[in-house]
């Protein structure tokens, strides 16, 4: 078979740095005949650069409206990576959103993290495709959600994401984040559902309220994004909160 890289060992810089920097490194290995190839990743100056240009063209629309960064592919990676969730607030970011795949201490390090730069976490444990759940025949343990919304809980995160287009396991994680809030003796503390997963995915938005709760925000993606007239939809999509 034809391999990505034609030597049987090489050298791959990670380049999770800002983009000046990268172009030295880049520039710095061309005689090093090892270095076939770098790793970039949505993170540090790859992740800066982006957000930086992005939030400078959406700036003068936002009228005070809040930015939310969803950054749940990098909560699968080290812990060590904490270092960089400032950068998010300099580019203009408030919140950011985690999927910690990558274990208890990268929730607990990048939660604690983002918390000191000034962001507010909102923590998913469960998404919404087919088959991601191991009895469905994916690759997460069906114990995995519940023991990362209890561990963020106890963090003191109080936002969370849940699957929209499954109302069931809408109700399941709203009732165990109930649960450990009452047994950390927290009886009273309110917390908020984030729920993708609608239309495009088969999600009603008005069955997962119910299901919800009092607090609760419904994540839209393709539905505005593919529609003729956003305004008219995101009415439309408005009126099905309840």
């Amino acid at each position: 078979m034809a391999f990505l890289i034609d030597l049987p060992r090489s050298i791959i810089p990670a380049l999770d740095c800002p983009p000046e920097r990268g172009a030295e490194i880049v520039l710095g290995t061309q005689r090093v005949g090892s270095v076939r190839a770098f790793k970039l990743g949505a993170w540090k100056g790859t992740l800066r650069s982006g957000l930086d240009a992005y939030v400078q063209d959406l700036g003068p629309y936002l009228g005070g409206r809040l930015l939310i960064y969803d950054h749940q592919k990098g909560a699968t990676d080290i812990p060590d990576l904490e270092d960089a969730l400032s950068d998010l607030v300099e580019a203009g970011v408030h919140a950011v959103i985690f999927f910690p795949f990558g274990g208890a201490e990268t929730l607990e390090r990048w939660t604690q993290s983002a918390i000191d730069a000034g962001l507010s976490v909102i923590v998913g444990g469960h998404m919404t495709q087919k088959r991601f759940l191991w009895s469905e025949g994916g690759f997460i343990h069906d114990e995995a959600p519940e023991r990362i919304y209890r561990l963020a809980v106890g963090l003191g995160v109080r936002e969370f994401v849940v699957p929209g287009n499954k109302p069931e396991f809408v109700r399941k994680y709203r009732d165990i984040i109930l649960s450990e809030l009452a047994e950390q003796g927290h009886h009273d503390d309110e917390f908020a559902l984030y729920a993708p997963g609608f239309v495009a995915q088969g999600g009603m938005i008005s069955e997962a309220g119910q299901a919800a709760g009092e607090r609760w925000h419904a994540i839209v993606g393709r539905a505005l994004l593919t529609a003729p007239n956003v305004e008219a939809a995101a009415f439309e999509l408005a009126s099905q909160i309840g």
